[in-house]
């Protein structure tokens, strides 16, 4: 709690001295000896006690730290077993609003006081306060970095939208019910003008269905929250878009492409903000080495250094396309991301913008402190359509010990899961990292 605290969260300490933080309550929960209630009395607890510690001027932010003997994926599903992580994400982020954060308990040893000396406090920390929405992880704009400037000018700001689809396994395809054999869709935007923070909304979809064709509620979520947290109307709309093969570009672009504008042709007539589309693709055959090795470093394998752009010899002819190496990769020929931009209508940019923009992105992942493979908008995608497929996960579990049916025949009962599923409106922050 000290490092969070020194990394700019106020923290509620129980003494002066800043012994110990505020603890609301304990819970030692066995899935064998209880049942799912008691979880759900423990987070009510905390809902209903958390005016006791308010003072003039605060807002009190209560986050559960929860400590895990197994990671969650590796439970069998027999003899009645369920994934307790997913019905604690559920609950706590999605039905009561509480913060949460998982740690393994044999992490617990290796966690050190100082993030400066320790990876996994630094990660937790890190976390935290991407969670509690207080993230510092912000390039500097009007500085020497001409492209994030314009990029980012209040003037005429910018929505940068991630779209990703996360889909059943195996496993749920051959023995889960209806709600596991669901895809989870989810949309993040930025609601800042620094392209730092983010919020997510989700939907199901049919199993395997990777195109999105009608996300309109979505659409009008994102625009929304970005209004209300600026005061002002996207100039620009970018969509950074993963899970697409090459033959399917032009079908999703078009789908998704017309809904965005129809969208905002809906708030008014005369919002129509220059759209781009990009895709986004790790899945490929093609690798680069540097021709002379001494250019490299022997620590970073020889590869090609972090920065490395390809936009011509191996790229299409049909398309924009770019090869983006922003990481040090493994030892080995190395396999930088490659960027389709099927769509552009922003005008009066300067050359090589998008793999200036998509290089600079890669610096706002909340989670890590160097440079990712993949933008931030795409990450955080990933990372929030997972979360809604294992919410997915919690709201059958619950249901199924609650004894409540559920029919996705239904409309009903689709818009509920549609709503259960999403964060609770109350929690604010980017709760899917």
């Amino acid at each position: 709690m000290r490092a969070i605290e020194d990394s700019g969260q106020p923290v509620l300490w129980a003494d002066e001295n800043k012994h110990s933080a505020v603890i609301q309550g304990e819970l030692q929960f066995n899935q064998n000896q209880h049942g799912i209630e008691v979880i759900e009395q423990f987070l009510q607890n905390i809902k209903s006690t958390i005016g006791e510690y308010e003072r003039d001027g605060e807002v009190i932010v209560p986050i559960v730290f929860a400590v895990f003997q197994a990671r969650a994926t590796v439970y069998s599903g027999n003899n009645n077993e369920y994934n307790d992580y997913n019905v604690l994400k559920y609950l706590a982020d999605n039905k009561y609003g509480i913060h949460t954060q998982g740690i393994l308990e044999k992490s617990l040893g290796v966690v050190g006081p100082s993030p400066k000396n320790c990876a996994l406090t630094r990660l937790m920390v890190e976390k935290v306060l991407g969670k509690v929405g207080t993230t510092h992880r912000k390039l500097e704009r009007g500085g020497a970095h001409k492209t994030w400037t314009i990029f980012t000018d209040p003037a005429k700001p910018t929505l940068v939208l991630g779209i990703d689809v996360s889909h059943p396994s195996t496993r749920d395809r051959e023995t889960g019910n209806v709600l596991q054999k669901m895809s989870a869709a989810t949309v993040v935007g930025n609601i800042d003008l620094d392209v730092t923070e983010f919020r997510a909304s989700s939907r199901i979809q049919d199993t395997g269905v990777e195109c999105l064709i009608d996300f309109s509620k979505e659409i009008d979520e994102r625009i929304g929250e970005f209004i209300d947290h600026t005061g002002k109307r996207p100039a620009h709309i970018v969509v950074y878009r993963d899970g697409l093969s090459e033959g399917d570009f032009q079908k999703y672009l078009f789908e998704e492409r017309v809904c965005i504008e129809e969208r905002c042709l809906k708030i008014d007539t005369s919002f129509q903000p220059s759209i781009t589309y990009i895709v986004v693709t790790k899945r490929h055959h093609t690798q680069f080495f540097l021709e002379d090795p001494s250019q490299g470093y022997e620590s970073q394998g020889y590869n090609v250094l972090p920065g490395t752009l390809i936009e011509d010899a191996v790229t299409t002819n049909k398309y924009y396309d770019f090869f983006l190496s922003t990481q040090i990769g493994n030892e080995g020929c190395f396999r930088p991301t490659h960027y389709y931009v099927l769509h552009d209508t922003w005008t009066g940019k300067p050359d090589s913008f998008w793999p200036t923009v998509t290089h600079a992105l890669t610096y706002n992942f909340c989670r890590s402190t160097t440079t990712v493979a993949l933008p931030a908008p795409v990450l955080y995608a990933h990372l929030a359509a997972k979360r809604a497929k294992e919410t997915l996960d919690g709201i059958n579990t619950y249901k199924s010990v609650n004894n409540i049916y559920c029919d996705l025949e239904s409309f009903g009962d689709l818009c509920e899961v549609n709503k259960d599923m999403n964060v609770n409106e109350k929690l604010e922050g980017m709760t899917f990292v």
